[in-house]
């Protein structure tokens, strides 16, 4: 029972390492690249607002537009993350299963059975994967 604690604390400490060192590394790219947008739009609505003042009306327009279409998209984007998730725990229980029982699949004959399980399974974890990189194209 210790070890199996032990081995837990491992894979937390071990996540949270991976986390963070990506908060290390690429968090200051992000917020780099992040201004350097930011500054240029300025820029380019400075620009418009002083060659046509009734740009901005436009513009105003199109910004509200993409707040209520973030919206939606934040919201769709994580209910798939979440289903993509509930439908990758059951892949793994089930090929846990299989391995060990492996045995008395074999003397009952239900190779076929938990194939097809199996497949059922993984297609459904399938589906929301494709949504989820649909959502990001």
């Amino acid at each position: 029972m210790k070890s199996h604690v032990f081995i837990c604390k491992n894979r937390v400490i071990n996540r949270f390492a991976k986390e963070l060192d990506l908060i290390d590394v690429v968090l200051p790219i992000q917020l780099n690249q992040l201004l350097s947008v930011i500054f240029s739009l300025l820029g380019v609505f400075v620009a418009f607002a002083f060659a046509s003042p009734y740009i901005l009306i436009a513009i105003a327009a199109v910004v509200v537009g993409y707040y209520f279409f973030q919206q939606f998209y934040r919201k769709a984007y994580v209910e798939i993350q979440r289903m993509e998730a509930l439908s990758r725990a059951p892949i793994f229980s089930q090929l846990g299963e299989t391995l060990r029982g492996a045995a008395t699949i074999r003397a009952y004959k239900m190779e076929e059975t938990f194939k097809n399980v199996n497949l059922t399974v993984v297609d459904t974890n399938t589906t929301h994967r494709y949504a989820q990189k649909y959502l990001l194209a």
